[in-house]
C-alpha cells in the first residue's frame, strides 16, 4: 500500500482523513505545516503527498515549491477551502498551475480522495493500474 504523507493544520480534518486512509490499509505519516512535512521527508519515503494549501508556518505553495524539482518528490494532491478572503477554487487553479497532479475543494468525500490517490500513483506508474482502482466493482 501506498506511504502517504498528509500536511493540513486543521486538527480534525487531518485526523477524520488520516483514519480513514489507515483504516483502507494505508501507512500514514501527519504534520500540522509545511515546516514538520519536510522534516518528515527527510527521513521517511512517501509516495503520495496531500497539502492543504492556507497553513502557518510553511503553506503547502511554499512546501510544493521545495519540493517541486527534486527527482524523488512524492505525487501531490493539493486539497484547499480557502482562507482568510482567498477562494479555494482559485489556489486549486494556482496549485495545478505549479503542477500539482492533482487537486481537491474541501469538503471533498472519501471516495474522491481514493480516487485522486490512485490516478496519482498510477500516472507516476508507483504501482499497476489495476491495483489501485477504489471502484473495481464498476469496471468493466
Amino acid at each position: 500500500m501506498p506511504r502517504i504523507l498528509l500536511v493540513d493544520d486543521n486538527d480534525d480534518w487531518r485526523s477524520l482523513i488520516e483514519r480513514r486512509l489507515i483504516a483502507k490499509g494505508h501507512t500514514v505519516f501527519s504534520a500540522v505545516n509545511g515546516v514538520e512535512a519536510l522534516k518528515i521527508l527527510e527521513s521517511r519515503q512517501v509516495d503520495v503527498m496531500i497539502t492543504d494549501v492556507v497553513m502557518p508556518d510553511m503553506d503547502g505553495f511554499e512546501l510544493f515549491m521545495t519540493l517541486r524539482e527534486k527527482p524523488d518528490r512524492p505525487c501531490v494532491i493539493v486539497m484547499s477551502g480557502g482562507a482568510y478572503g482567498l477562494d479555494g477554487a482559485n489556489l486549486l487553479h494556482m496549485s495545478h498551475l505549479m503542477g500539482a497532479e492533482k487537486n481537491l475543494l474541501k469538503p471533498f468525500g472519501f471516495a474522491d480522495l481514493e480516487t485522486a490517490i490512485a490516478e496519482v500513483l498510477v500516472n507516476r506508474s508507483v504501482i499497476q493500474p489495476d491495483t489501485v482502482s477504489p471502484h473495481k466493482s464498476l469496471e468493466p
